[in-house]
């Protein structure tokens, strides 16, 4: 935020602004005394401790006629994506059901949560068939937290088959897609 001086003979003397939770000041060059006709500028960041919008208020403190002067503050905050763990899984070559009569071959998915917020599935984590989500330890992932999908590749005839896992939070770029590929004899 840019201030200037418009008074035509005095100075004006800064303290330090006040901020609402959630700002902070990364720069101050309105410091000490502002001569008439002078700009400082006074930098300020978006500090969120959780997800969403606030809004706030930054009070320029000096001796001027208008004193304490409130500037209206408002920043947004969202997650990072989750971190993935592999990106894609390859079940290579399995038995059908239709051969082997047996439960299908199970790989893990691990996510992680990089951001100092929690991040939460918003659905649960799907797969298109033959593959199937059969164990999920992700509802919240806490700050710095992980979580495991287990996805099961259980083809009832021969083939080959492409699929997706599907993970969506409120983090950014959700949803986040997980390649799947697999055949069967």
């Amino acid at each position: 935020m840019k201030i200037t001086n418009r008074a035509g003979v005095t100075s004006v003397s800064f303290l330090p602004p006040t901020l609402s939770d959630g700002f902070v000041v990364t720069a101050d060059g309105c410091v000490g005394k502002l001569a008439p006709g002078k700009s400082c500028e006074i930098d300020v960041a978006y500090a969120p401790t959780t997800l969403g919008t606030l809004h706030g208020t930054m009070r320029v403190n000096s001796n001027a006629s208008s004193g304490h002067r409130p500037v209206k503050l408002r920043g947004k905050a969202v997650a990072p994506p989750l971190k993935m763990q592999p990106k894609s899984l390859d079940f290579g070559l399995v038995r059908s059901r239709s051969q082997s009569g047996s439960a299908g071959v199970t790989q893990i998915v691990t996510l992680s949560n990089p951001s100092p917020v929690p991040i939460t599935l918003t659905v649960a984590p799907a797969a298109t068939p033959p593959y199937n989500v059969t164990a999920n330890t992700c509802a919240t992932l806490a700050p710095n937290g992980t979580c495991t999908i287990s996805v099961e590749f259980a083809p009832v005839s021969p083939g080959t088959f492409q699929g997706t896992l599907e993970i969506r939070d409120n983090g950014a770029k959700s949803p986040q897609h997980i390649k799947l590929n697999g055949s069967a004899n």
